[in-house]
């Protein structure tokens, strides 16, 4: 899972992602008896990925965020800004 934090951090400036709790989700979204965890990229571009992109662009998480992603009991992800960080003037 570190890749997507890699891959938040180069888009946005210090942002982080808190993902724990929702790995059972993506497990078992990902995983097909079959092709393995081969879908489970697929499953983290669409349920991560592009719901973050979206969100940072609507402007609901500002630059520096920590955003937790938790998994409701309906399986559905919930995205959730954890604390406010002040801009640091460079």
């Amino acid at each position: 899972m570190a890749p997507l934090s890699g891959i938040i951090a180069q888009t946005t400036t210090d942002a982080k992602a808190d993902f724990y709790p929702a790995r059972q989700v993506l497990a078992a979204e990902g995983f097909d008896p079959v092709y393995g965890a081969r879908p489970l990229k697929r499953v983290i571009q669409r349920k991560i990925e592009n719901e973050l992109a979206m969100r940072f662009l609507q402007g609901e998480f500002g630059e520096g965020a920590t955003v937790k992603v938790d998994a409701a009991p309906t399986g559905d992800l919930v995205f959730a800004p954890v604390g406010v960080r002040e801009p640091v003037a460079v």
